[in-house]
């Protein structure tokens, strides 16, 4: 209980709620008097100032910079009075990315002091409408910061990065739908792949490993399935062409009409488009049916957190799945930050917590030296990093960590091919 309380009181005190910090304050004038005048006395002529040689900045000189963090902490919800008598206190899980994010990010400060460089973090909640994020973001106590990093929906993450083009602002967005808000910005990075990238390439991965398979993108007409499809379509016919293509759309036919489709003589590859737990647990059961070895499904990152299917039970299908934000956690790096933070915080980290600490300890390391656009801010900070991190320009603008993990699952452990 205490362990948790703690934690509680640190989301408290971390965040700065700022009542007064986004108004405006009025100036006020001070009244003076003309004293008296003095009687005239001469003086000697100055000297000639003493011209000193620019001293060099030494290696071991403290390098003090401010950071901004703009995480969903969920302050309301967390600080809700409650008239429920609640044995324990506990944490909003709506908060908990955030929270391990931050978390992660005081380790990370903690160990650039050893580096000669001091961070000081700001926390703020994030706001919950367009006007919240520019009041916040044109606010000096944000725009005037070394770096900014947010984690923000998508609608308010292209609110974000046009404030932060027109401010001049070093932005760092943690999520994006689409990489289109780095459009002429080079004053923003996407430090993880945005959803239409993780599809593209998921996509290039599987055509280049089954080139001559007979491709099926099944899907429905629901808003999502429709959009996240036509990334898919996009990328397999500017890849592969029409032939050996099926799309197959799941509303205007029986998906029990599916078999009638698979090939006999190729492999056969199926892109599932749908996060609906309901709707692929049969499509599997029915591919499995038909004893055909060896058919590669490739499916989304929500697939991830389905509780009704057993992967492993399949002796036919072979299941791909991908994700943005896998993390191993029995490489070395990742295996001592584990231990650092159990050891501070009692709980195990989720994956924003190894997040938290990788993008705030190599920024941190590369601020030491200006930039002039993030593209080469992300490129030193991240040149020598595992395979998370694969930043990439998108031409005149800003730039994406286009890094993806697909993944395998294998004797109930999740495997990564793309190593």
């Amino acid at each position: 209980m205490v362990k948790i309380k703690n934690r509680i009181s640190l989301l408290l005190v971390a965040i700065l709620v700022l009542p007064f910090v986004f108004t405006s304050c009025k100036t006020t004038k001070s009244s003076t008097k003309t004293p008296p005048r003095k009687p005239e006395v001469s003086t000697p002529a100055p000297q000639p100032p003493v011209i000193k040689e620019k001293e060099e900045v030494k290696s071991d000189e403290l390098i003090k910079k401010r950071m901004v963090l703009i995480m969903p902490f969920e302050l309301k919800k967390n600080f809700a009075i409650s008239n429920d008598e609640v044995i324990e206190p506990e944490i909003n899980p709506a908060s908990l990315g955030a929270l391990n994010f931050y978390e992660g990010a005081l380790i990370a400060v903690d160990s650039l002091k050893s580096q000669k460089v001091e961070v000081r973090l700001n926390s703020y909640d994030t706001p919950s409408d367009s006007t919240g994020v520019v009041r916040m973001m044109t606010n000096a106590a944000v725009k005037d910061a070394d770096l900014v990093i947010a984690s923000l929906p998508n609608n308010l993450a292209e609110v974000a990065a046009r404030i932060a083009k027109t401010n001049n602002i070093k932005l760092v967005l943690t999520q994006a739908g689409s990489p289109q808000l780095l459009t002429d910005n080079a004053n923003v990075a996407l430090a993880y792949a945005s959803t239409k990238t993780q599809c593209r390439e998921m996509v290039a991965f599987m055509l280049d490993q089954f080139t001559n398979a007979n491709i099926i993108l099944l899907f429905r007409t629901t808003r999502r399935e429709d959009e996240l499809a036509a990334v898919f379509r996009e990328e397999i016919l500017k890849l592969k062409g029409d032939s050996d293509f099926q799309d197959y759309n799941a509303t205007k036919k029986e998906f029990k009409d599916l078999p009638g489709v698979l090939s006999k003589t190729k492999r056969n590859l199926v892109f599932v488009i749908s996060s609906d737990e309901a709707f692929v647990n049969p499509v599997l059961a029915l591919l499995e049916e038909q004893n055909i070895f060896g058919i590669k499904v490739s499916g989304l990152p929500t697939w991830l957190n389905f509780e009704s299917i057993d992967f492993n039970m399949f002796n036919n299908l072979q299941i791909h799945l991908f994700d943005n934000n896998f993390i191993d956690t029995d490489e070395k790096g990742k295996s001592t930050f584990r231990k650092s933070f159990v050891s501070r915080y009692y709980s195990d980290p989720l994956a924003n917590a190894y997040n938290g600490f990788d993008i705030v300890y190599n920024l941190g390391l590369s601020l030491r030296e200006e930039y002039s656009g993030m593209e080469n801010l992300m490129l030193s900070s991240f040149k020598n990093e595992n395979g998370n991190y694969n930043f990439i320009s998108t031409g005149p603008g800003g730039i994406e960590n286009k890094s993806i993990s697909v993944l395998k699952i294998n004797d109930y452990k999740l495997e990564r091919l793309n190593k």
